[in-house]
Order: structure tokens, then sequence, then C-alpha cells
């Protein structure tokens, strides 16, 4: 590999800003639709491997990935671009003049099946290295190939180009001339915000006990290129005193852009009423809501919008778009509504620009799977290099995520159902066939397999093919909603695959459908520590919680290492403000749970009895739950009860805390770990206390006991770090919804003798003061004394 320097225009060279040509391209080359079919290409290790097969072929005249650089001049500024050609092809030794330039894109499929959005992206990328080597070279003409190659059937497809400079000239100027105009605007934009955030204060007169030491310790770490986690109690305001240092950290220059990462709608929302606070003492940073795509697009919610397969607001997308940015950095606050009624204006997907809009904001308020997510994460959030601060919001949460992220399935009934379609292709019937005889196939005698070699390779090869096969279907007409989702599935097998490691291991699910008995083969992540790690190692990240413990348990299941600093703040409330009690003759362990209904029926009922007001009786399962509701109903009435719906959305979940919290009393029976107990303020009268019915520990199963095995191998105790600690953390969570203020007074009720022992109290907070009781009337004297004190 050799480097070439090119100045292509003389300017000023110390002040200029470096821009990637893939950037530009990016910015200012796409046009027309959104392809119809999102479907994910080749990972990177696979267009790595398909670019050495091509250029091995090439011969000892080939020079590969040859480093490029030019400076465009513009006014005052000067842009240093970047880039890297595949390849140099010399026909003699050193001879610039007759050489052939090669850029070369991998895929999956045919070229005809290829978008002309993506094929006109890779063209523009190709003449911008042209013009490049042209105007280096002093040539007046180049020769250049566009190579296409399909890693499943190992084919290429080459176009050859004969670029004049002249032409070329023009194209880049217009091109750069165009990006320059937006990259302006956004820069004189950071220089303001830069200089505001400078005199930025906490925007409260005082800080809360444990507000300062936390937004400290976070800018200190920021400021010294390290990383931090914070285990902070619920309800001192964590959102606030993030958001603050770090943008703190924006004014010393020291950050660019405040990624702040949540695992519940909750969570956004709190992100976005923190960053209001500072926007109020003149900080203009721009704030972007990440949604989902179901919950953001127009033709998820009116399948109107959908014709002949294509959603209508995905045609000529890239045409209108230019003018929608423009609009949209205009605002400061891009939320769902903000970008709905701009999306509407122009006739844009408010999802696809919402993505566009995700490098040139201030502030991404966005779901964890944005970032760690293999197949939904978006590079721009953490592939660039700069300089970047990650929140992360309630990280006891991105454990369990991270490992769903990383975990793949194949459905033997799903693709079963695609092969008896008689609306799709005979090729695609077949090959699914295959993929449904092979899980037919697989040994079934345990639940936990390694597929033989032989298998594996087979199964990845099939989904490969059947990716191709689907994607070349979509060019003929419109795919069944059947069909996209099969493709899903097969795009994340594919990416999961590739990525598998130490920790992945096979599952074998057998699910009975009348007489029929159909597999489901799991490729599960036990733990996606490593994978964490690398997303946020080129930035500074802080995870904070009110439960970050044992701490052992999350730095091994977060991928945290020694030199990351902990944090433990003191809780701001005092021991006055709770009454927490452990029910010593109350044991729900699976086989006891029938006789130990009764027992906490009329725990509830003390508890009601004692003090007009409103509480959460949280349970394990919902089968436990719907038998103590049952029972209680019937020894009590229903009057005044709530109880959580299995399959709740979330206009049902708002309307359940709503009713909840306007009620003068009532009771709320909820799943423990679930939207109810976690992310949600309780604050003053809205609640009175939680019932906390068992340990939490997760249900047995044989993932679990995976886990369990895993942690064992690495020295841990894997009882611990598998059932004990998941299950305390859903506890804490869910005992921390009470006491939100220092004005806030409520009830704590552990009903399970094991939080007797030392395995639990240990993990107590410090402010809890547990006793003990062991039948109703010995309740009713605890909660009579804690409510004529308070």
């Amino acid at each position: 590999m050799f480097r070439i320097v090119l100045y292509a225009l003389s300017g000023p060279m110390s002040d200029a800003l470096a821009v990637s040509i893939t950037e530009v391209v990016a910015f200012t080359c796409q046009t027309g639709d959104i392809a119809a079919l999102h479907q994910r290409g080749p990972s990177a290790k696979e267009g790595i491997q398909a670019h050495q097969t091509v250029q091995k072929k090439r011969g000892k005249n080939y020079q590969s990935e040859v480093a490029i650089e030019a400076h465009w001049q513009v006014g005052e500024q000067t842009l240093l671009l970047r880039g890297r050609i595949d390849g140099v092809l010399f026909k003699s030794a050193d001879d610039h003049a007759s050489c052939e330039l090669e850029e070369i894109k991998s895929m999956y499929g045919k070229l005809e099946d290829q978008a002309e959005s993506s094929r006109a992206l890779h063209l523009a990328q190709l003449k911008f290295y042209a013009w490049m080597w042209m105007s280096k070279y002093q040539l007046s003409e180049i020769s250049a190939q566009l190579t296409h190659y399909d890693i499943n059937a190992r084919k290429e497809y080459n176009q050859s180009f004969q670029f004049e400079l002249e032409t070329l000239k023009e194209f880049v100027d217009e091109k750069l001339n165009q990006y320059w105009q937006w990259y302006s605007r956004v820069l004189e934009h950071r220089k303001q915000l830069q200089k505001n955030c400078q005199s930025l204060t906490f925007p409260f007169s005082e800080f809360r006990t444990g507000q300062r030491e936390m937004s400290v310790t976070i800018y200190h770490h920021i400021r010294e290129q390290k990383n931090c986690m914070i285990e902070a109690p619920t309800g001192i305001g964590k959102t606030v005193s993030a958001l603050f240092p770090s943008f703190k950290a924006v004014g010393e220059s020291l950050v660019e852009q405040v990624i702040f990462l949540t695992a519940k709608t909750s969570g956004r929302l709190a992100a976005f009423d923190g960053i209001q606070l500072i926007r109020q003492q003149g900080i203009k940073a721009k704030a972007l809501v990440l949604q989902a795509k179901e919950k953001a697009c127009f033709c998820s919610k009116d399948k109107a919008f959908i014709v002949e397969g294509q959603c209508c607001f995905q045609q000529g997308f890239y045409d209108r778009l230019p003018e929608a940015l423009v609009d949209c950095f205009q605002a400061d606050n891009l939320n769902e509504e903000a970008l709905s009624a701009i999306a509407k204006q122009y006739q844009l997907c408010p999802f696809e620009l919402s993505l566009k809009l995700v490098e040139w904001v201030d502030l991404v308020i966005a779901d964890y799977n944005y970032v760690f997510d293999p197949v939904s994460g978006l590079n721009n959030l953490t592939g660039d290099k700069s300089k970047k601060v990650f929140l992360i919001d309630e990280a006891h949460n991105l454990i369990d995520r991270s490992k769903d992220m990383y975990s793949a399935e194949l459905s033997q009934a799903s693709v079963e159902s695609l092969a008896e379609t008689k609306s799709v292709s005979v090729s695609l019937r077949q090959t699914a066939a295959k993929i449904a005889r092979l899980l037919d196939g697989i040994d079934d005698e345990s639940s936990v397999e390694q597929l033989s070699e032989e298998d594996e390779a087979l199964l990845v090869a099939l989904c490969r093919q059947h990716v191709s096969q689907i994607a070349h279907a979509a060019t003929k007409k419109p795919l069944t909603d059947e069909v996209v989702k099969w493709l899903k599935l097969l795009v994340r097998y594919l990416v999961i695959d590739e990525l598998a490691g130490e920790h992945h291991q096979y599952f074998v699910e057998q699910n009975v459908s009348g007489l029929l008995e159909q597999k489901t083969l799991r490729r599960r992540c036990l733990n996606a520590s490593e994978y964490i790690a690398q997303h946020l190692a080129n930035h500074s990240h802080a995870m904070f919680s009110g439960t970050l413990g044992p701490d052992r348990f999350f730095r091994q299941s977060l991928g945290i290492d020694d030199e990351t600093a902990r944090v433990n703040l003191p809780s701001p409330f005092s021991t006055q403000q709770s009454c927490v009690l452990i029910a010593r003759h109350i044991d729900t362990r699976y086989r006891q749970r029938p006789f130990s209904v009764g027992a906490i029926v009329d725990c509830i009922l003390e508890v009601k009895q004692a003090k007009l007001g409103k509480y959460l009786v949280c349970f394990p399962s919902y089968v436990f739950m719907q038998q103590v509701y049952e029972l209680f109903v019937e020894k009590h009435g229903d009057k005044d009860l709530w109880l959580q719906e299995r399959d709740a959305n979330d206009q049902s979940k708002a309307e359940f805390i709503r009713s909840l919290s306007e009620a003068e009393q009532g009771i709320g029976f909820v799943i423990m770990g679930g939207s109810y107990t976690e992310g949600i303020d309780f604050k003053g009268d809205a609640l009175h206390g939680v019932l906390i019915v068992g340990t939490g520990l997760p249900q047995i199963e044989p993932i679990r006991d995976a886990i369990k095995m895993d942690f064992e191998q690495q020295g841990f105790n894997g009882f611990d770090m598998a059932y004990r600690f998941p299950g305390l953390q859903r506890v804490l969570q869910t005992a921390g919804r009470v006491i939100r203020t220092e004005e806030d007074r409520g009830l704590i009720l552990l009903l399970d003798q094991r939080f007797m022992s030392a395995d639990y109290r240990r993990y107590f907070p410090s402010q809890w003061q547990p006793q003990l009781f062991s039948e109703a009337m010995q309740l009713r004297q605890h909660l009579e004394h804690f409510w004529q004190q308070n």
C-alpha cells in the first residue's frame, strides 16, 4: 500500500476541516426512492473478505487500498477530503497516466437487485476518486471500473468508465458546494453552542444530595477521557445531573455530541425534559428523539399509505430530503411531534428522516439498540472519531437487553409456512423447504445443542441463498408481510452467526401445534459484555442506575473494565421516610405458592385498611398474580383494583398509571420488573407503598441454566450471577418507586422469608431498617406506628 497526498487547490492547510469522501457522497449523491426492501448488506468482515478475493485476482501490477487526500477551497475555508481507492491497476510500472482505478462493492444477490440509489452512490464515489487522481497527475482522462461482487454466487459484475477531468470537476464542485452549504450551517451552530455552554449553570437554585457529586464525576471523566459507573439512589434527579456536565464539556470543546441511551419511553421523556431545563439558559442545543420504526412511520398506523408494496413517503425521499433537513435544523426540539409535522409537510418517512439527522444534532436520545444492536445499530453513532459522550441511563436494563440483541432464532413453523406458499417463486419455496428439513433433523434429545460443522455451514449457506432469492423476488413484486418477517429473521441469524463467540450456545425448542411437532433453533448469547465494550471503546461513557450492585456482577455482565471508576452516591432520604417490613411466614418458592396466597391477601388487606392510599402489589408471574387477585376479589370485592394486562400496549399502560395516580385510593396488581415498576415517578401521594411478592428470581429454564454454567466457567458463583442478582435488581428497582423526594413517605413490604438471609440483606440500601413480622396482627401494629409518625 502507498499513500498519495493531493493538493488540488491552494489554501490555508492548517485550518482545513477533514471530511471523508464517503460522507460527502452519502449526503449529496443519493436521489430517488428509499429502497422498498430494507435488507442488511454484507458485514464488515464479509466486505473485507470480498475485497481481498477480488484484489487477489488482479495481478502483480495492482495496488490495493490506495489512500488519497485532496484540499478543496471555498472562500476562506479549506476542506481536506480523504478517501481510499480500493485498487489501482498499472499497465506499466509507475505509469499513472495509463492505469485503471477500481471501486469494489460487495453484495448479496445480483446487480439488478441492488437499489438504484445505492448504485448511484457507488458510482459517485468512483467519480470523486477519478477526479482526485487526474488532478494530481495532470491527466485529462482516466479509465475506471466499478465492481460489484456477489458473495453468495462468487460472481463479479464489472462496469467500465472513461472519465474526463473537466466533466468530473463540474460534478465535484457541484457536490462539494452543496455539502459546504449545509456543513457551514452546522459549524456555525456548533461554535455558538460551544460559546453559550461556557456560562452554563445547574438549572436549579441548588443541588439535591448526590447531584453535585454525580455531575462532577461525569465532567471529570469526560475531561480525562475516561469512563465511570454511578449508583445513584432513585429519585435524586440522575438525568439532569448527567446532561448538565456533558453540556459543560461541550463548552470546553471536550464533547461535540451527547448520546443519551435508555431502555424505556419514560427515560426518553425524562431526557427530553432535562434538555428543556438546560435550554432555558439560552443554550440552543438541538435534541433528537429516535423512535422505533413501528411507532414513528405513518404507514405503520395506516396501511393505505402503502402502494404496490412501498410506502408513498419513501418514494422520491432523497429528492425532497435537502429542504426538509434545513427546516429540521431550524428547530431545536426534534421529538416525535416535531418530526412528524415536518415529515408530513415534505411527504417523507419520519423514521428515515430522523436517521438522516443523527450525526448533525447535539443530543441524541435513543433506545439502547440504536448503538448496541448489530443489525439495527447506527454506525454514525459509534463509528466516527468525533468527540462524543455516552450517557447510559438505567444501565441495569442493558444486561438482558444486550443478550437479546446478540441472539437469533429460526423457526421451523415459519419457514414451512413459506415453503407451502404458492404466491412465491418455486426456487424460494425449495430453499425454504431445505431449511425446514435441516431444522427438523436437528437432534432434540437435549434442549441444548451444538450443531455439527457440516450442519452449521449448510444452514448458513441456505440462509444466504434465501436472502438473495427474497431480494430478487422483491424486484418483481411486493413481498408479503410473512416473507418480510422471515427475511428479518434470516438477516439477524446471519449477522449473529458471524459474531458468535464462546458465550453463544444453540438451543432447540419443541413447539407442539395440534398433531405437529416443530422446532425453533435459537443461537443464544449468554453474555454480551465484549460487544458492549467494543461499541463504547472509542468514546467516554457514564453508566448510571439506582441499582448497580453487586459490582462484580455488573462489571462482568456489561464489559466494564477495572479502570472504570465506580461511585456510590449516598441516599438523600432518611430511614424515617420508609417502613421496610419482611414477612417471615410467607414462602413464595414455586411449590409453596399455593399455601401463601391466603397470607398475601391478608397482608394486602391490612395495608389497605391501615391508610387510605394507593399501592402496588408486584408479582413474579401472571399466574401467581391472577391467583392472589381472584382470592382478594372473592373475599373483599373488586372496588378500586387495577390488574395489569398480559399484553398491554403503551396506551393501556399509560391509562393504568394515570388511573392509579389520579384515584384517591386503589391497589394495582402488576408484574415485577416490568414497565409499571421501573422508570416511573410516583411522587407525593401518587404511591404510598409497594408489596413485593417473592425475591424476583428468574424462572428456571435451560437458557438461564446455561448462563449459570457460563459464569461458573469464568470462576463466579453461577447461581448468584444468573438468578439471585438479576432477581435482586427487580426487587430494588420496584422498591425504588416509593420514595422519590424528601417529602415522600411510604411502605416497602417484602413478602418472602428469604429476604431475612444475609445473602439478600447485605445488598439492601443503607437507609433501609427492615423489621420482621409473622402474622397480620404484627403487621397491623407496624403499619399503625409508621403512619402515626408520618
